[in-house]
């Protein structure tokens, strides 16, 4: 079935542009041509003449011109060209990658809002070769197409589980946008397309749903030695149902056991319902147990209800850097937990109609049952962390949340839907401890949005804390902001800036609890026992250029980063401590067809480090994926100390 293309002719205004060479593709009858815009339901089998090369753009940047003649020149022969197609990806030069230009998640459907749904047909794509913006693309190669059929798609019925919209509907555009977000959401999916087809003289439209897979099966390895190692396999996708199996294997000789597994099977969606269930078992160092959990979150705003349930039991065996040369075994402590809790969203009539469908006020409670088999001495005023508990917390809220689309922020390449809106949270509850009652009150507010020809602000502020009698204990206050730019041109490349803020305090914190500025929560490749307090701050600036090719369809991504964090205990003021630094370079690859982490390797300098540690760092790691901070409310819970 060929579902999309856009014919260019050449004109004189084109004068510039690579002469289009024609192909003919037949398209087989029952299927959809998407033409631009259009959807053209072709009945019979019909023969069409296409460009080969498919040109969007009057002229070509220097790494276009570069990589047609590139190949050009291995298209020659049969052997080489089966290399390229291989080795190199060149993103289409059709694809608006602009923030300017990124678009409302929405708007797409507007044009067909309350038509009534009709029939709605599944395609999936190939994890290789293939495109959901153009799905004309083919693998080309011969190991592209070997290795697709090693890969069991998705099936259909997992797609339609995961369709908030049915046939006889009236089309909701904010409905079939928030489905498509959730469907690129899914771990096992790259990117997805929801098209509609209008039928002639009809108030009745057909969906078409493009999904594209990942290659769900990743690898790992964890080497420290031949005494200290971990193997891993990971499954997102079992057997094209949409079930997750993680496992772990590790080996250290320095435990007993040596050996050890820890295992997760998680199904999501449990026959369309949106409700996740997930199992871990755990029997490797520091930690043996399990955790079984079930329920769903408010996903989108026409979501009413939601809840979980967790159970579990948990045997650990801690360890603690004493200080930058040393750790201590802390004693063993095993503990059960259940937590279960319950929501529910209520629409507001307000007058805006769009407003009013993207908010709601949402009520809900939880509660929490912590009690220890296995401790160390516990007192009043000592190891406070292994004290047994019941907390139960209530919140009521209101959100307002939209998105809009663009690529290349934390992806890269893929669709990314970014969150914008408003959150206000009160929490308040209870403790039944051990040795004291205690209440709990908090807030949560959030704002995000994108300012036209600048970029992506996020702001939130939480503040929280415990009160036993009329004293405050374990307050945590915490200011967080983000920025990212517009994307901007330098010759082929593509650049985006990033600013990260973070501010955290504690109030009347216990004596072994800490916050700090190491590695990921300040700056980035610096550790140190002495980097921690009770209050800090961090400035993180980092510059990435996107690389306009992608050889064996990695992309890559140079960046250059600055961090400044600063830490403090109670005892002195925040400023009044140094001001510690760190400047480096680094490169990310990262192919989205697989579901491995970034490949990162990165280089840093430290002008001011503590207890003689060194001054620089190189780094080999895989980075971890970004998330988006969104603006839907979940369970109450208690403002973190991080």
């Amino acid at each position: 079935m060929l579902s999309f293309f856009s014919f260019v002719q050449k004109t004189n205004a084109q004068s510039d542009s690579t002469i289009v060479k024609l192909d003919t593709i037949t398209i087989k009858g029952n299927s959809y041509l998407l033409l631009g815009d259009k959807t053209i339901f072709i009945k019979s089998d019909t023969s069409l003449i296409i460009p080969d090369t498919i040109n969007y753009l009057t002229g070509k940047s220097k790494a276009e011109v570069f990589y047609e003649k590139l190949r050009s020149g291995f298209y020659k022969r049969k052997l080489t060209k089966q290399i390229f197609d291989l080795v190199f990806s060149i993103p289409p030069s059709n694809l608006k990658l602009d923030s300017v230009s990124a678009i409302e998640s929405e708007d797409p459907y507007l044009n067909y809002t309350n038509k009534i749904i009709g029939d709605i047909t599944v395609r999936k794509l190939d994890v290789f070769g293939t495109s959901v913006n153009d799905t004309t693309r083919q693998p080309k190669s011969f190991a592209q197409k070997a290795i697709n059929n090693l890969h069991v798609n998705s099936r259909g019925r997992v797609i339609f589980n995961n369709l908030l919209i049915k046939k006889g509907d009236r089309l909701s555009p904010m409905t079939v946008a928030d489905n498509e977000r959730l469907i690129r959401e899914l771990p096992f999916i790259k990117d997805a397309r929801i098209h509609i087809i209008e039928r002639t003289a009809s108030d009745t439209v057909d969906l078409l749903v493009i999904t594209r897979d990942v290659w769900s099966l990743t690898p790992g390895l964890d080497f420290d030695g031949i005494s200290d190692f971990a193997v891993s396999l990971n499954e997102k996708n079992l057997f094209g149902l949409g079930h997750e199996l993680n496992n772990v294997f590790a080996f250290d000789s320095n435990f007993d056991p040596s050996f050890g597994y820890e295992g997760t099977y998680r199904i999501p969606n449990i026959k369309g319902t949106f409700i996740s269930s997930e199992f871990n078992f755990a029997e490797l160092y520091p930690r043996k147990g399990f955790t079984f959990s079930i329920g769903r979150n408010f996903i989108t705003p026409d979501i009413i209800y939601a809840g979980g349930l967790q159970l579990g039991k948990q045997k650990i065996k801690e360890f603690r850097r004493i200080n930058d040369d040393s750790t201590a075994i802390l004693p063993a402590y095993e503990f059960n937990r259940q937590y279960l809790w319950f929501g529910r969203s209520f629409r507001l009539g307000f007058r805006n109609k769009t407003f009013e469908e993207r908010s709601r006020l949402t009520i809900a409670s939880s509660i929490e049952n912590r009690q220890f088999n296995l401790r160390p001495v516990v007192g009043k005023d000592t190891n406070q962390f292994y004290h047994d508990r019941v907390l139960s917390l209530f919140s009521i809220g209101f959100s307002n949340r939209k998105y809009y689309k663009d690529r290349l922020i934390f992806g890269y390449g893929r669709t990314e839907d970014i969150p914008y809106g408003q959150l206000y949270e009160l929490i308040f509850g209870f403790e039944n401890g051990e040795f004291s009652n205690r209440k709990y009150a908090g807030i949560r507010i959030a704002k995000g949005g994108l300012i036209e020809k600048i970029g992506y602000f996020y702001g939130s502020l939480g503040a929280g804390s415990f009160f036993n009698g009329s004293e405050m204990e374990q307050g945590t206050i915490k200011l967080e902001g983000s920025f990212f730019s517009n994307l901007f041109n330098v010759d082929s490349y593509k650049f985006r800036q990033f600013i990260a803020v973070n501010y955290s305090k504690g109030i009347n914190r216990f004596s072994d609890e800490f916050i700090d500025i190491n590695n990921g929560n300040g700056i980035r490749g610096l550790s140190s026992t002495l980097l921690r307090g009770t209050e800090k701050l961090s400035l993180n600036f980092e510059t990435v250029a996107f690389a306009p090719f992608q050889p064996l369809g990695f992309q890559i991504a140079i960046f250059g980063f600055a961090d400044v964090g600063l830490v403090a205990n109670g005892n002195s003021s925040l400023f009044s401590n140094d001001a510690y630094q760190g400047f480096g370079l680094g490169v990310r690859v990262r192919n989205d067809n697989l579901t491995f982490k970034a490949f990162q390797l990165r280089f840093a300098f430290y002008p001011l480090v503590p207890n003689n540690i060194s001054q620089t760092d190189l780094d080999l790691t895989g980075n971890q994926s970004v998330q988006f901070r969104d603006f839907e409310i979940k369970e109450p819970t208690i403002i973190p100390f991080n």
